[in-house]
């Protein structure tokens, strides 16, 4: 009986190391809304988010994440920050951004910092992200499809930034159906004057590790404990998906909660139907 316990103990341990980190899914999520436009019915936006890249995550599967998420074929990829894991390490933030920069989607790419990429080099994370080009962080970009339009803005980090969402949003339609780049969830709770139709979100990496059938993490980084994965809503009732994230932090396991790139799929609700 030892011998058997002990076998089960390697191999859960095994398993938890070196299989479910690595089972990068690819997960289509559907939101509906009344306020997406005919143009964007369908639309996909693909999620990279806590990558964590560290010596431990190669960057041969750095390159294998990035070539994924190009091959999805999607209309846009955003980021939502966490791209390494180290602390006070601005090679591999040098490293990481050298590979975000290979994304390509029909309408661009956007991205935003998380607080790991902070902790690595406050300064060098500002600086890289500004000088990608791709940066949403407390601004919007409007996107249109003839002459149909939606929002996508971003949020600074909630523990080393100014989130900052309603400069994000300053001077956009509240008509518009408006997404929000929020790393951490936490930072929907914040004051703010806004109302936001889908915020994207990571961070918590759905826990990490999840007790299986109850799908419940015992260890969760948030204030708010309800926002840990999949879709949830607001106080304010509005839309926000959590993904959970590619890489690992603290410990480097996986238990019921594999790395996934989610792909949000737009669907509106015809207005007959209202």
């Amino acid at each position: 009986m030892r011998t058997i316990i002990l076998s089960l103990g390697v191999a859960g341990a095994t398993y938890t190391l070196f299989v479910e980190p690595f089972l990068l899914n690819v997960n289509y999520y559907t939101i509906e809304s009344e306020k997406i436009p005919p143009e964007f019915d369908g639309y996909k936006i693909a999620i990279i988010s806590d990558v964590h890249y560290t010596s431990y995550l190669t960057e041969y599967f750095l390159k294998r994440i990035i070539n994924k998420t190009n091959s999805l074929d999607v209309d846009l990829i955003v980021g939502l920050g966490d791209y390494v894991k180290g602390h006070k390490n601005v090679k591999e933030l040098i490293v990481a951004w050298r590979h975000m920069q290979n994304l390509k989607a029909k309408d661009g790419v956007l991205m935003i910092n998380g607080n790991h990429d902070h902790w690595a080099d406050h300064e060098s994370s500002l600086k890289l992200l500004k000088e990608s080009g791709l940066s949403v962080r407390h601004q919007h970009r409007v996107i249109t499809h003839n002459k149909q339009s939606i929002v996508v803005a971003g949020a600074g980090d909630f523990y080393e930034d100014s989130p900052g969402i309603d400069k994000a949003l300053r001077g956009t339609p509240e008509n518009l159906f408006r997404i929000v780049l929020a790393h951490n969830p936490d930072t929907i709770d914040l004051p703010r004057v806004n109302h936001v139709d889908l915020f994207l979100c990571g961070h918590t990496h759905g826990g990490q590790v999840a007790i299986p059938f109850f799908n419940y993490a015992p260890i969760l980084p948030l204030n708010n404990k309800s926002y840990d994965r999949g879709f949830r809503k607001s106080a304010q009732g509005e839309d926000i998906f959590i993904g959970r994230g590619i890489g690992t932090s603290i410990l480097p396991v996986r238990f019921n909660s594999p790395p996934e790139i989610p792909v949000i799929i737009l669907k509106r609700i015809p207005t007959e139907t209202r």
